[in-house]
């Protein structure tokens, strides 16, 4: 998919009128050498500013051999920032655990109202923020005693000794979901930038300074790649795109791939 450079400078995300399509093609695989194939027999490279995806192996070393600008998309990238600094941390573990023992044995007691949603697998780190929002809203019913219900309380203990880790994970959530909203709607350069790192600035746990140093090398990388100008920063359409084709494909499980799309 191709978009004009200066739509990315019109404070809008991305619509599907924004696109047009440039290559339209099927594999069981893809590997960076039938990708830089393809782009090269069908694409004017000279006409190509910089390539918006995620940070694939296949794509990144794919932009790297057509010596394309490669902007790293920034809901990935904030994704694969919060699995570095989560993905090991014993809290982490030890409150889902926690949240799946809590729905696996009162999702059909007297007390489900306060069951928490249900934790995805697959992509996790993308879907966390619900998991927290869930924790720290019950962490402020339990100070404010708003259940009357022993067993509900009882249920809910374990966010005692869990707390602060809850509230400051949510606040940092919360605030990448807010810096994110920014640079997907305004692109990114100089202005957006500080807007949004002012969201994350008087963050001051040990987990937010790491995600700090890491956004700050993002951000770094950006602004060398804009050059001074308003750059996209989010594959989300192309990501929509996908999710719109697989609605089609439910009720056509039958029918062909290029069928389909086109």
């Amino acid at each position: 998919m191709a978009v004009p450079e200066d739509r990315c400078s019109q404070s809008k995300s991305l619509s599907y009128k924004d696109l047009t399509p440039l290559i339209l093609k099927t594999s069981a695989s893809w590997k960076s050498d039938e990708i830089v194939s393809e782009i090269k027999h069908d694409i004017d490279l000279s006409r190509v500013s910089y390539c918006i995806s995620d940070t694939g192996n296949n794509l990144t070393r794919t932009f790297k051999l057509l010596n394309c600008k490669h902007i790293a998309d920034v809901n990935h990238k904030f994704t694969l920032i919060i699995q570095s600094v989560y993905e090991k941390n014993r809290l982490l573990d030890e409150y889902t655990k926690a949240l799946s023992s809590l729905r696996a044995q009162k999702s059909m007691s007297k007390i489900a109202r306060i069951v928490p949603p249900n934790q995805r697998i697959m992509n996790r780190f993308m879907n966390l923020k619900p998991l927290f929002k869930w924790g720290t809203r019950m962490i402020h019913l339990l100070d404010n005693n708003e259940f009357t219900d022993d067993d509900e309380k009882a249920a809910l203990f374990f966010l005692e000794p869990l707390r602060e880790f809850v509230i400051d994970t949510y606040q940092i959530l919360n605030r990448l979901h807010k810096m994110q909203k920014i640079l997907k709607n305004k692109g990114f350069d100089d202005n957006s930038a500080k807007e949004a790192m002012k969201i994350f600035s008087n963050m001051k746990s040990d987990n937010a300074l790491k995600i700090r140093k890491q956004l700050d090398e993002y951000f770094t990388d950006l602004t060398s790649k804009a050059e001074g100008k308003t750059i996209c920063c989010s594959s989300d359409i192309i990501e929509s795109c996908f999710g719109k084709y697989k609605e089609v494909v439910k009720g056509n499980k039958t029918v062909g791939i290029l069928v389909l799309c086109t």
